[in-house]
């Protein structure tokens, strides 16, 4: 599970989003790309609009696949790019050298106990959320 603080609220404030991305080699960053050619890959997430912060709005993202920059990407190509991701189009300030993106909870299956391990981490204080912004 990701936070995320984007430029712009989304048209609905929660929804699933997939696409086909691939590496642009010459742009150096990921791409959507509308059909399913050789070398693409299936992206999708959801995510949810918690509320409105200092720097933007902050989404809840939960990833259903794993691609390179897909948070970045697919927010940025529904009109929501990340606070300070020039990259994928923000124009916003935000702090320097960091893009509006924390994981907030990690969850997997330890390879050889199977034992099922969780971690919680707020973002950092310099993202000054408003008081009570925490995860569950």
């Amino acid at each position: 599970t990701y936070w995320a603080l984007v430029e712009r609220p989304p048209g609905p404030a929660e929804a699933e989003l997939s696409d086909w991305v691939v590496k642009s080699e010459r742009d150096q960053r990921m791409t959507i790309v509308p059909a399913r050619p050789r070398g693409a890959r299936q992206a999708r997430l959801s995510y949810r609009t918690l509320r409105q912060e200092k720097f933007g709005t902050l989404f809840e993202v939960q990833l259903h696949t794993g691609r390179k920059h897909q948070i970045r990407l697919q927010l940025a190509s529904i009109g929501c790019p990340i606070v300070g991701d020039r990259k994928y189009g923000g124009h916003k300030a935000f702090l320097p050298d960091a893009i509006g993106l924390h994981c907030v909870r990690l969850a997997f299956e330890h390879p050889t106990t199977k034992e099922r391990l969780e971690f919680h981490v707020q973002p950092p204080s310099t993202w000054k959320l408003n008081p009570g912004s925490s995860h569950r």
